[in-house]
């Protein structure tokens, strides 16, 4: 049996090389992070020093096949050197013989790559369209970039070049987030007909598109990374570089206490569908809508998304006449209102419609 390390989909893991045995393949699916792997016709599990250790603990004949790869991991614990030390003192094999040699530098290998990885500085710089890095020559570092599809080494520059794409841009950042980084963001990763939408240092961004869908700009910080993505349904979105999520209360509150915990500016677009002015944005004193006024839509078995969107609409209506109560909005000021959606808000006539049966489905106004 042999292991040896990989890149698997953008991850560092052990790929372990075994003929078939029902005895082993059944001591390995005990990992809960053991998986198997079609592709490479192999079981493989997370480089790491547990994992490293149990696999020894299941298998104490395992051998690894790269002494780059013995290097690191034997130097990752002392307990992990002394299984090498308890066997048999023989005369020290040729260098060519990378399945039992343990290199007697060992520390000092490891040393000198942590020095390289940890304390040199690496410089990501991204736009729209690329992503480009300098790094320290190491080969691991190599074998994860060159994992990406058209990654390719600019000689010229001293620099890699990666296609930003897909998540190759937060696969990238996340690979490098305990390393020294000073990551750049370049102002060309904006749409040009959408420059409006652009962060500035020292604040979180929201668009609120369609009044559906949050879009979040922020200058990168992992930690901000590492919040959002607790926030559920939250995702990157490669096309525009920018975290998503869907438009609820809880969303936007979460967004505004991530701002204040890092002293950001909390700032939201809400930018119009059409060429009229935008929905005025929601605030602390926002007008939410009655309950009766809800729970009179369910009585009439409206849809989940009718009732929503009803709500919502409904919503905005009340908040135009914000000192006035729900049975103290006559028809004239419904008149005006719509009026104001058409003159003003230039919303779609199916919308215009929709926001004329949102006011009077329940006999509330009259």
């Amino acid at each position: 049996m042999k292991a040896e390390k990989i890149i698997h989909r953008n991850q560092t893991r052990i790929k372990i090389n075994f003929p078939y045995n029902r005895e082993a393949i059944a001591k390995l699916r005990l990992k809960a992070d053991s998986c198997w792997s079609r592709t490479m016709g192999a079981w493989h599990i997370p480089y790491t020093k547990e994992a490293y250790l149990q696999l020894k603990e299941l298998f104490p004949e395992v051998e690894t096949s790269i002494p780059l790869v013995k290097a690191e991991t034997v130097s990752i614990d002392a307990d992990i050197v002394q299984v090498s030390e308890n066997k048999p003192e023989s005369p020290a094999p040729p260098a060519s013989n990378t399945e039992t040699y343990i290199p007697k530098q060992v520390t000092s290998t490891r040393s000198s790559f942590e020095k390289t990885a940890t304390h040199s500085a690496i410089e990501p710089e991204y736009n729209r369209s690329t992503i480009f890095l300098k790094i320290p020559k190491n080969e691991t570092d190599i074998q994860f970039i060159r994992s990406f599809h058209y990654a390719r080494r600019d000689q010229n520059n001293y620099r890699w070049t990666i296609p930003n794409m897909g998540k190759n841009l937060s696969l990238l950042l996340d690979y490098l987030q305990d390393r020294d980084i000073s990551v750049t963001e370049h102002a060309s990763i904006r749409i040009e007909n959408q420059t409006e939408n652009q962060s500035k240092p020292g604040e979180i961004l929201v668009v609120n598109a369609n009044r559906r869908l949050l879009k979040i700009y922020f200058s990168y910080h992992r930690d901000i990374v590492s919040l959002l993505k607790s926030i559920p349904l939250s995702r990157w979105y490669a096309e525009d570089n920018c975290w998503t999520m869907p438009y609820t209360e809880y969303g936007m509150e979460e967004l505004h206490k991530i701002a204040g915990s890092f002293h950001l500016e909390f700032r939201v677009i809400n930018p119009s569908t059409g060429k009229g002015v935008a929905r005025k944005a929601k605030h602390p004193g926002y007008l939410k809508c009655p309950d009766s006024f809800v729970q009179k839509l369910k009585e009439l078995r409206y849809s989940e998304n009718t009732l929503k969107s009803y709500t919502d609409m409904f919503e905005e209506f009340i908040n135009h006449y914000p000192k006035l109560n729900v049975d103290e909005i006559d028809d004239e000021k419904i008149i005006d209102f719509i009026r104001y959606l058409v003159v003003e808000r230039k919303v779609s006539t199916s919308n215009q419609n929709q926001s004329i049966n949102a006011i009077h489905p329940v006999g509330l106004i009259n």
